[in-house]
């Protein structure tokens, strides 16, 4: 899925998924400004997919994922638990 589907999911929606898409967006932009900002983090970088926020304000979202994807995360283990994670010079 593209990150465009994000976008096209939002025309087609109601209210209640308008504001389920704003809270996802907010959210990507809380990941991706963390990952800026602390670019020599590694913790930073990484988000649990058990993580409550990600799965109920972006996974829950079409074209969610696809979007962490397209801006480089990547799921892969680290520290022992499947996150995902994005490289230093992906955002």
């Amino acid at each position: 899925m593209r990150s465009s589907n994000l976008k096209t999911s939002l025309l087609h929606t109601q209210p209640p998924e308008q504001a389920a898409f704003r809270t996802c967006c907010k959210t990507l932009h809380a990941y991706c400004r963390n990952v800026y900002c602390n670019l020599g983090d590694d913790s930073k970088r990484a988000i649990k997919l058990e993580n409550k926020a990600l799965s109920e304000r972006v996974l829950a979202v079409d074209g969610g994922l696809a979007f962490l994807q397209q801006v480089g995360f990547e799921v892969r283990l680290w520290e022992q638990q499947p996150r995902l994670y994005s490289h230093r010079s992906s955002i």
